[in-house]
């Protein structure tokens, strides 16, 4: 099979097929097998199988990266892991015994290529870690976005998804102390004191909420 089709076989199967057959998966394990230092082909490999939902395939793919540190792999290898590891959380039960682990696993990782993201990716990565209960970890993931971002509009969103992340966790206090650490990155205007506010009164802290609200009041009177 390896010699009756060529490599453009499958490429142009592939951009015309966005869902990979079962006879185009069958001839990349195969390629893989022949060659099997060929990254380019395993990580072809890889997605492709995550795409088409086989997880099995996706991870004996992956298993010669498995052991390797995140921040050591290329980094397009290091996101196909990530994704492989998403997808294996999204498959495990919710009582799982091993779901814990598979989630510090994933926020760890998310963690670790945190420095080579783009901040749009950044900003993908960590709701994702919120939606699986990494809360603080989400908030830490968006303080970064605003820190690196030089785009206002993005900046804002990490700020208020920072906020959120923190609220869904219960703690109204480290939500408030998230928001006074990073409000100098952001354009203060009516909507922001009056979330500030809303947070210091959440976190009982009456003093702090009535500056806040004194703020909103002078720039209303403006």
């Amino acid at each position: 099979m390896y010699f009756l089709y060529p490599k453009a076989y499958i490429e142009n199967n592939l951009r015309t097929h966005p869902q990979p057959d079962a006879t185009t998966l069958a001839y990349l394990q195969l390629l893989v097998r022949v060659e099997p230092k060929n990254e380019r082909l395993r990580l072809l490999l890889v997605r492709e199988a995550l795409a088409a939902g086989q997880l099995s395939k996706a991870r004996t793919a992956f298993a010669p990266w498995e052991k390797v540190p995140v921040s050591q792999l290329p980094f397009a290898v290091a996101l196909a892991g990530l994704q492989l590891r998403l997808v294996t959380l999204q498959a495990s039960r919710a009582n799982a015994a091993n779901r814990t682990v598979l989630t510090d696993q994933y926020v760890e990782e998310v963690l670790a290529l945190a420095p080579r993201m783009q901040p749009a990716d950044l900003l993908k990565q960590a709701r994702v870690v919120q939606a699986i209960g990494g809360y603080s970890a989400a908030a830490e993931i968006d303080r970064r976005i605003i820190n690196e971002s030089t785009d206002s509009r993005t900046r804002k969103i990490a700020f208020h998804d920072g906020i959120k992340a923190l609220l869904a966790a219960n703690r109204p206090a480290a939500a408030l102390a998230f928001a006074e650490s990073e409000i100098s990155r952001l354009t203060p205007d009516e909507e922001l004191w009056r979330l500030l506010t809303r947070l210091a009164l959440s976190a009982n802290r009456p003093v702090i909420a009535a500056k806040y609200a004194r703020r909103l009041v002078g720039m209303q009177s403006q």
